[in-house]
């Protein structure tokens, strides 16, 4: 019984040692935005400036589902980067409309929207969604952006119908 103790008690000193250290490690450090964007430059590669095909034709009411299903618990329904699961993330969901909104070409935001962010929140939807879905989504986006744009603001993608 003595000598069952004594291996427990080892197995408990070992596995206290391994917990205490692996507490020890320092916590991993969340690119910058600045390194995030040169990663996603560089996975994004040519097609950073180019069209997407089907944005300026892709269904907006199906855009609009998704969004609020996918994305609105952490971008918001109002798109302002404050929905109910937006408290706490690190770094914080961004806003998709209003200042800063819209720095990366459609591209990259296409790219985002389908692999996610690494270092961010941001879970990747290209799994779960088909090509026309997530470009859908984008071109809602796209569409709440420009319906937000104070007057001479943002450009519209699509032409007025």
């Amino acid at each position: 019984m003595r000598a069952r103790l004594r291996q427990m008690g080892a197995g408990a000193l070992l596995v206290g040692m391994l917990t205490v250290s692996a507490c020890d490690d320092p916590p991993k450090a969340v690119p910058d935005r600045a390194s995030r964007e040169a990663a996603l430059r560089a996975a994004v590669g040519p097609q950073w400036d180019q069209p997407v095909p089907g944005l300026a034709t892709a269904d907006l009411a199906q855009g609009a589902d998704i969004y609020g299903k996918s994305c609105g618990p952490c971008h918001g329904v109002g798109l302002d980067g404050r929905g109910p699961r937006s408290a706490g993330l690190d770094p914080p969901a961004p806003p998709l409309v209003g200042d800063g909104a819209g720095a990366l070409p459609p591209a990259a935001e296409l790219h985002l929207i389908r692999h996610g962010s690494p270092g961010t929140a941001m879970a990747p939807f290209g799994r779960g969604l088909t090509d026309e879905q997530l470009v859908a989504v984008l071109a809602y986006i796209h569409d709440r952006r420009a319906a937000a744009a104070p007057p001479g603001g943002a450009p519209a993608i699509r032409p007025p119908r």
